[in-house]
């Protein structure tokens, strides 16, 4: 097990600080696979203290391959692990258990399709964070006019946060005519 000491650092902020990125920069002389369970308890501190966000993990590690036209090439790839939601039930640690497999397993079948690839060092890791904000029901909004122009859409015009009951409703009682209009019986 590695026993270093590692420090996440804020590298990014975008859309008036919406979007965050934090680094934790790789030691020389650790696979990938050591580096990630070794910074899992950083990581998951840190998305336990952000909740209701989207989540992913870039793993960046340095590579190489000898080919035989162009002799030896390096490059630094990331591998990078699926984008999830961290609500305030959500379980950090199956998350983070999701992007080891995901990154680890990316990873592998790069090495492994014919590529020459070789593993050299960790770059580092790139948590990648967005503030989860879902869409809500809410009040009348006017359509735009091609979408309004085509007749195909039923826009409630109502002034209360039921849009969605009053969606229902009109759907389970058409009417002969102007079927945005509410109409109280």
């Amino acid at each position: 097990m590695v026993t270093k000491k590692f420090k996440i650092r804020k590298t990014r902020l975008a859309i008036k600080r919406f979007t965050k990125q934090y680094t934790i920069d790789g030691p020389s002389g650790i696979d990938a696979l050591s580096f990630i369970n070794a910074v899992r308890p950083h990581v998951v501190n840190l998305l336990s203290e952000n909740s209701q966000t989207k989540i992913n993990l870039v793993l960046t590690c340095a590579m190489e391959r000898l080919d035989l036209q162009t002799g030896e090439e390096s490059a630094n790839i990331p591998f990078v692990s699926k984008t999830e939601v961290s609500l305030d039930a959500t379980d950090i640690s199956e998350i983070y258990s999701n992007a080891r497999s995901r990154i680890t397993k990316t990873m592998a079948n790069f090495q492994m399709r014919g590529s020459n690839w070789k593993f050299i060092a960790v770059v580092k890791l790139d948590v990648n964070t967005v503030t989860y904000k879902p869409l809500k029901g809410s009040s009348y909004i006017s359509l735009p006019v091609e979408l309004a122009n085509k007749k195909a859409i039923i826009n409630m015009k109502n002034d209360d946060n039921k849009c969605f009951k009053w969606c229902i409703t009109r759907a389970l009682n058409l009417t002969n005519n102007h079927d945005e209009k509410l109409r109280k019986n």
